[in-house]
């Protein structure tokens, strides 16, 4: 056993593992592994029956091996065997045939052995951080690194990612890209898997995963999930087709990917590489239905007619005389993208073959301007729906919110109600009022009490002379309870609601008819009225005005002046 400073000891395996981020056991684990290599490179013997072990309490490193016991008379001591009277020092009691255990200390190891202990210990840390980073990146697949570039060639480049370094191929590049060291790149992790060497991280930036973190990041729709993306393809550096649908009628797929004034757009292109020409990026609206699918995907080209065999998964489009070569795409990509984007199988044919492929194979073409009306007609029920539950959820969440009675709403059961109006309105009972289960209820607010026309006229008094009546008690009695009869059906429109109920014609204020009283005295008698008539007779007003021409007055009042 050796003995040396077991606080240095203990703290230099802390640093380790924190720097490199691995376990106490890891490096302790690696440190056995060194010593023992350089064990053997000392006592020259792979295969001897050799041990170290490291404790850290107490701080120590022991390392023994066991030898066979011989007899004296064979004295060829070696890293195998030991005689008898060795052994016998070590252990008074050991026999021949029995194992001896040697301990041996650190300071016996050799200068060589020191670089072996140098050596294997770097290894074997490396191994345990590439352990710890596949516990760590292996729930990270499909997610996005940064990295900085540490070597390149013209095979690929050597990527620091932190706690170790990632192999980025030529072949997963995006077209013809090139870094120095120094540079910072973003990686996507395709895959992390386990090798006998050791885990291994798989990153790419060709991967059409790639292109989808980049949107995410770059499109708070898609983020959030209001914008799914629902099939993407790519051909690295050069085209890429994103297929697109909204979840809401009021965001636009296609806008929500380009962003305001292309930001969105332009901040995606801007990481796909340094090379010479920049990838392009075709984004194509979503349909179920897939006669309209496949003619977005083949876009810049216009398809005006199409016809599928859904299953055979073909699809042959008709477009315009001269845009065969636009349909079809340099190298052949845009047609190739678009099969791969619908899964069909698609072949492009100009206007004036139509007719004859339509005999030969006998396919019924489908006009694109109907395909469309009916796709918009199909999005807009789709969205008059999807708006409906909206309504419908707003409206059953409204009906049964609660609020604080004060100054708020509140739907009220017709009991509680009730002790809002006053204890006379209670009494009150109208024949024609309907009976509401729940009522809305506010604050109670005042209003004017009508104004009786009778008690207007009451008001008023009337200038009449003495008469005589013939009334008795019985009829002014009758009159009287008339009267508190209408004043109370008047006191129930008092009733204090939000919503007024409706009135009756015999409830409504109206004007009082008063006939003529028969026992008025007449102020003339019918020879003083005959007097007055032959006093004012109408031949006499008018003759001290003889000469009085009325037809001056007939053309000043015609009516076409």
């Amino acid at each position: 056993m050796s003995k040396f400073n077991a606080q240095q000891f203990v703290d230099a395996i802390d640093l380790i593992a924190q720097e490199k981020k691995v376990s106490k056991e890891a490096v302790i684990n690696a440190l056995k592994e060194a010593f023992l290599k350089a064990f053997q490179k000392t006592l020259d013997a792979s295969d001897a029956d050799m041990h170290v072990e490291i404790t850290l309490v107490p701080a120590a490193i022991n390392m023994y091996v066991f030898k066979d016991v011989i007899p004296d008379e064979e004295d060829d001591e070696n890293a195998y065997e030991i005689p008898l009277s060795k052994a016998q020092k070590i252990n008074p009691e050991i026999k021949i045939g029995d194992k001896c255990r040697i301990d041996v200390s650190v300071d016996e190891l050799s200068k060589v052995a020191a670089t072996v202990v140098k050596a294997v210990l770097k290894q074997q840390i490396s191994e345990a951080e590439k352990v710890s980073l596949y516990e760590e990146l292996k729930d990270r697949v499909g997610e996005m690194i940064t990295g900085e570039v540490e070597r390149c060639n013209e095979n690929g480049c050597m990527v620091n990612i932190g706690r170790t370094s990632v192999y980025l191929s030529r072949k997963k590049m995006i077209g013809d890209e090139e870094y120095k060291p120094g540079d910072t790149i973003r990686l996507y992790v395709s895959d992390v898997v386990t090798t006998p060497k050791g885990p291994s991280i798989d990153v790419s930036r060709s991967d059409p995963g790639f292109l989808r973190r980049l949107f995410e990041e770059e499109s708070h729709d898609i983020y959030d999930g209001t914008v799914v993306i629902k099939n993407l393809v790519r051909e690295k550096g050069k085209r890429t087709k994103v297929a697109v649908y909204s979840n809401d009628p009021n965001v636009d797929a296609i806008s929500a990917c380009i962003g305001p004034n292309g930001s969105c757009i332009q901040k995606i292109t801007a990481q796909l590489g340094n090379g010479h020409e920049r990838e392009k990026i075709d984004i194509i609206p979503y349909s179920k239905n897939d006669a309209v699918f496949v003619m977005d995907a083949l876009k810049p080209a216009e398809v005006i007619y199409i016809a599928l065999e859904k299953e055979e998964n073909k699809a042959i489009a008709i477009v315009l005389d001269g845009q065969r070569s636009l349909a079809i795409g340099r190298s052949g990509s845009n047609i190739r993208l678009a099969s791969k984007l619908t899964g069909y199988d698609i072949q492009i044919a100009e206007e004036h073959e139509m007719n004859e492929i339509a005999e030969e194979e006998g396919y019924e073409f489908m006009k694109a301007e109907d395909l469309r009306k009916d796709e918009e007609q199909r999005i807009q029920r789709e969205n008059f729906e999807k708006y409906s539950e909206k309504i419908r959820a707003k409206i059953q969440s409204e009906n049964t919110k609660e609020t604080s009675s004060e100054g708020y709403e509140k739907v009220l059961p017709k009991a509680i109600t009730d002790d809002i109006f006053l204890e006379e309105d209670k009494k009150v009972e109208s024949p024609q009022e309907e009976v509401k289960e729940t009522i809305v209820a506010k604050a109670p607010i005042k209003e004017e009490e009508p104004v009786l026309a009778k008690e207007k006229i009451e008001e008023e008094p009337l200038i009449t002379k003495e008469v005589k009546t013939t009334t008795t008690l019985e009829s002014l009695e009758k009159e009287l309870e008339e009267e508190k009869k209408v004043e109370t059906t008047f006191k129930a429109t008092k009733k204090e609601s939000r919503r007024p109920r409706q009135i009756t014609e015999e409830e409504q204020p109206h004007d009082v008819k008063i006939e003529p009283n028969k026992n008025f005295m007449p102020i003339y008698t019918e020879e003083e009225l005959q007097e007055l008539e032959d006093e004012y007779d109408d031949d006499d007003l008018y003759e001290e005005d003889d000469d009085f021409d009325f037809d001056d007055f007939d053309s000043y009042y015609d009516d076409d002046k």
